[in-house]
């Protein structure tokens, strides 16, 4: 039985009663599982049923887009999934299907885990050791992900790119804040390169709700790998530590103290699994890049949103573009 599902429930089941899925998933030949619809993004749905022979709970993905722009989304998250399998840090993948035979999109079939959203307060050491596990996965630059060679410059084109209507449709103080931000960000990218060290499958988007956070003994996940690359670790660890991140679902903005406990700890579990120097240099230097990505992003938001919609999302938009908000960065900023 499927729960109501609005746009593509007769596809949905012609999916889940196909032969292919339900030997590759080892299902029975009938259809006895029940999928619930859990939740849906701009990107993917996902659906949750129960496996009726192993018990094992697992979700159903399906794709609209790719925030990369890739051809074959589901067939990139998949291939990363498989990598990090190794790890026991993510959901392991049971079924990929990118050839959208039976819904204008791909699939791919994932454990569903447990745990709950991370709570800034009181789980960055967990958080250290999901992030150090799975930079420690020994994984080749022919991984078939993406490895930008100068993630920095990407940044900052990004960040020129997503500002620049802010500028022309709104102006005002708050624009020319975040414009002498990003300046700075340029000079100080011209006059610094990025240490190339070690590189690892890294997630990029860590924000709370992806992590899920159990009691000891049990295991607590990395989840959501939409957008993973080759790249540095240290771009996760200041994408994880910058305000812009935290601030948006918790209003946590993390102290120098609380930022340093994490890194030591993070540390304190890496060496001697792969290379660490810089890392605390390199770690702030993508803190600081970060928040300057997240102005930007909220101030292509609030271009978007101000003529209507945007909901609760448009009100902590308009904070981050405010002080106090914009004066923590730039105190972030003075301090570099």
């Amino acid at each position: 039985m499927l729960y109501p599902f609005e746009n593509y429930q007769e596809e949905i089941y012609e999916l889940v009663r196909s032969r292919d899925y339900r030997e590759a998933l080892g299902l029975p030949e009938s259809v006895e599982e029940e999928y619930r619809f859990l939740a849906a993004g701009e990107y993917n749905a996902n659906l949750c049923f129960t496996h009726p022979i192993t018990g094992r709970k697992l979700l159903l993905r399906l794709n609209y887009g790719s925030q990369m722009q890739l051809s074959d989304q589901i067939g990139y998250e998949a291939e990363a999934l498989r990598i990090l399998e190794k790890s026991g840090r993510t959901p392991k993948l049971w079924y990929a299907d990118g050839s959208k035979r039976f819904l204008p999109r791909g699939i791919l079939v994932m454990d569903f885990l447990p745990g709950r959203p991370l709570d800034y307060g009181r789980d960055l050491l967990s958080a250290a050791e999901i992030l150090s596990d799975i930079h420690a996965l020994q994984v080749d630059r022919d991984c078939g992900l993406l490895c930008p060679e100068d993630s920095v410059s990407e940044l900052l084109l990004e960040c020129g790119s997503l500002l620049l209507p802010y500028r022309e449709k709104a102006g005002g103080e708050s624009a020319e804040r975040i414009l002498q931000l990003y300046e700075k960000a340029v000079r100080e990218a011209k006059r610094e390169r990025m240490r190339e060290g070690a590189r690892a499958i890294i997630n990029t988007e860590l924000n709370s709700g992806n992590f899920l956070i159990n009691s000891a003994p049990e295991r607590s996940y990395l989840i959501d790998w939409e957008k993973p690359i080759y790249g540095l670790p240290a771009q996760d660890l200041g994408h994880f530590l910058a305000p812009t991140t935290s601030f948006w679902k918790s209003d946590a903005i993390l102290s120098a103290e609380e930022r340093e406990r994490f890194l030591s700890h993070y540390i304190s579990l890496s060496e001697g699994r792969f290379d660490c120097a810089h890392i605390r240099e390199d770690t702030e230097c993508f803190l600081r890049l970060n928040c300057i990505r997240g102005l930007c992003w909220c101030a292509m938001a609030y271009t978007k949103y101000r003529e209507g919609g945007g909901g609760e999302s448009f009100e902590k938009i308009k904070a981050y573009l405010r002080d106090p908000f914009l004066s923590c960065v730039e105190e972030i900023w003075a301090s570099a």
